[in-house]
């Protein structure tokens, strides 16, 4: 369902709108089916098409016809990834003939090779949707490299689930969970593909920290299996013998389960590389971090470095350096009461970036289109 657009519909039908979901490639989900998750919001899933070849075009006619019924009663249609063939047609299929408003929302460039095969598609897609939002300041200014007009584009950073993902006491998180109180712990929730550069970063730091505190404990927190993460951790840890007993992995858990493991942690991580895509996103697990109030150590890069400078709730490393990111992890680590300020810095901050508080900004872009 994705990771923005279920709490984006749930916002909404909280605050009285009619939302329909439309949720297709769904893993895992054998038959078309409808979930009516409240009066306001019902969520259509739809599976994954078994078929090795022409795969986008079968999706676009698998979803057409469920696409084109769900427009009956709409005024807006609010699509994803755009450059996507089976999206990016249907978009423009309810914009004409069908006449509906279009919003496209823009929250990362990790299609970009790709999609310079689909160049057409994303022309027309940004020349016909009636406004863009977009997740970063990096992507607002590829809009408006790209020509799109300014009055067009708005930023709406919203990371944050207060509803799914909440803060708990750290000591009481590890006595839930049956983890030691008294070590020292960092923890890095799982998202989406995590590059070869950015595990070997994560444990060549975990080892300078285990010099200087030696029963230091690394979570890998999360359901790490998807894009053979786990395969390469576990891989990259035959050169790293002498820490391996020192890092656990939760497996995949359930909101409440991940609420609990983030909170059991001092401090939690977020590298990122210094590359187009990574400038251009905020990883979702970012919400979370500040959803759980605990501080984060990231990597100068794009507007996460920039939300932690400006929240004051964590501290920046230099993209790639291995001797800064955990010699920032080490800072925090020898400062309880820098982690407790830092934390609370980032529980404050949270209201902020969350659905619940700007829901509004989609609702008054719908209202000016409606």
């Amino acid at each position: 369902m994705g990771s923005r657009f279920l709490p984006l519909a749930r916002a909404l039908s909280r605050r009285g709108h009619r939302v329909k979901l439309l949720c297709f490639g769904a893993e895992g989900i054998d038959r078309t089916s409808i979930i009516q998750e409240s009066k306001n919001l019902s969520i259509l899933v739809l599976p994954l098409p078994r078929t090795l070849f022409f795969k986008d075009l079968v999706w676009l006619l698998h979803k057409l016809p469920y696409f084109i019924k769900s427009l009956k009663g709409c005024d807006i249609i609010h699509a994803g990834t755009f450059w996507s063939p089976h999206i990016g047609i249907t978009d423009a299929i309810g914009k004409y003939p069908y006449g509906k408003r279009l919003v496209v929302e823009m929250v990362d460039l990790f299609g970009f090779g790709w999609f310079m095969h689909h160049t057409a598609l994303q022309i027309i897609n940004e020349r016909i949707a009636d406004h863009i939002v977009v997740l970063s300041e990096p992507l607002a200014k590829w809009c408006m490299n790209r020509g799109v007009p300014p009055s067009k584009i708005t930023l709406i950073p919203a990371i944050v689930d207060l509803n799914r993902i909440k803060g708990f006491q750290r000591n009481h998180a590890r006595s839930l969970l049956g983890l030691p109180i008294n070590r020292v712990m960092l923890g890095y929730e799982s998202g989406g593909f995590v590059t070869d550069s950015i595990i070997e970063l994560l444990l060549a730091s975990f080892k300078n920290v285990l010099n200087i505190i030696p029963a230091a404990t690394l979570a890998f927190i999360g359901d790490f299996k998807r894009y053979n993460a786990l395969d390469r951790i576990r891989q990259h840890l035959k050169y790293y013998k002498d820490i391996k007993d020192n890092i656990i992995f939760s497996g995949k858990v359930s909101d409440n389960e991940l609420s609990l493991w983030l909170s059991a942690c001092d401090v939690l991580l977020l590298p990122q590389e210094d590359s187009p895509p990574e400038r251009a996103r905020i990883p979702g697990r970012f919400g979370d971090y500040l959803a759980v109030g605990r501080p984060t150590v990231t990597t100068d890069v794009g507007d996460v470095a920039r939300i932690v400078s400006k929240e004051s709730c964590g501290l920046v490393a230099r993209a790639g350096d291995v001797a800064d990111f955990s010699n920032k992890v080490l800072t925090l680590l020898r400062d309880n009461d820098l982690i407790t300020k830092m934390g609370n810095k980032a529980k404050d901050a949270a209201p902020k970036y969350s659905w619940g508080n700007l829901v509004r900004v989609y609702e008054k872009i719908y209202s000016e289109l409606c």
